[in-house]
């Protein structure tokens, strides 16, 4: 679920740029932290149920600003390309506005 952002921000990106990685909790099988940089800490994952699907999801976020800007240059080459059939292009970039517009805290 969207949460609403102030009407007051209006920066394209809010998020620590990337690359992200993920990495384990002082050995623990359970936690996982995502950082970037000197931005250390930017997500804390863990898993406390014994699924040990913590390094998964740390992972999946790790990734996400490489998945954004992929999204953002899929969604820029589409609209001109000549390759994808003209019938299925708006539907496939209403997909790709939509996971953009959610990354960014933006309604689709």
């Amino acid at each position: 679920m969207m949460r609403n952002k102030p009407a007051h921000i209006t920066m394209k990106h809010e998020h620590t740029p990337g690359p992200w990685q993920s990495h384990r909790y002082n050995g623990n099988e359970e936690r996982f932290f995502v950082g970037a940089g000197d931005s250390w800490f930017l997500a804390d994952v863990y898993d406390g149920n014994g699924s040990y699907s913590a390094e998964a999801n740390a992972r999946l976020i790790a990734a996400a600003p490489a998945m954004l800007e992929t999204l953002e240059n899929v969604e820029q080459n589409m609209q001109s390309d000549r390759f994808v059939d003209p019938t299925k292009r708006e539907m496939y970039l209403s997909v790709i506005r939509a996971a953009i517009a959610e990354a960014r805290g933006e309604d689709a």
